[in-house]
């Protein structure tokens, strides 16, 4: 269903998220979690490809790379 391969995000030359993975089945639950600065909503920008962020990486939903569509 959704699958994230090697995120890197950095905002200004200062990383935030390095190599992360993450697959999330169908009809499976996940909780984001983690302290002040830890990059939950960085994940969710690059999700959304919110401009601003220096990213590379893959994600796709039921195949479809999420990069190549609108936000919305």
């Amino acid at each position: 269903m959704l699958h994230v391969n090697n995120l890197t995000a950095s905002i200004g030359g200062t990383p935030i998220l390095n190599g992360l993975d993450l697959n999330v089945g169908s009809g499976e639950v996940h909780a984001i979690m983690g302290t002040n600065g830890s990059g939950k909503s960085t994940f969710v920008h690059f999700l959304t490809q919110k401009t601003g962020y220096e990213i590379a990486g893959t994600a796709t939903l039921d195949g479809v790379n999420l990069l190549d569509m609108e936000p919305e």
